[in-house]
């Protein structure tokens, strides 16, 4: 957002511009639907989540998965032989 379209934002906000915000009963409607989602989430034990570092080609997980169906991913333009 360049300085001009922030300075834009908060004219609109401070002359009441309704467009920009939504009403308090939509909030709330909103809110309705996604609170028993969280609360589920919330409930649930974590899961195991196969995370993996940064630059490499993902965790042994997304080999499996492929390798199910007798896949593999191509790494460089060649089937991975570590599957």
């Amino acid at each position: 957002m360049r300085c001009g379209d922030a300075w834009q934002a908060a004219y609109d906000c401070m002359i009441g511009d309704q467009t920009l915000f939504q009403r308090a009963d939509m909030v709330e409607a909103g809110w309705t639907i996604i609170q028993p989602v969280l609360d589920v989430w919330q409930a649930l034990a974590p899961r195991s989540f196969p995370n993996y570092a940064a630059g490499s080609w993902g965790p042994k997980e997304s080999d499996d998965l492929l390798a199910r169906d007798g896949h593999a991913w191509r790494k460089n333009g060649v089937v991975d032989p570590g599957t």
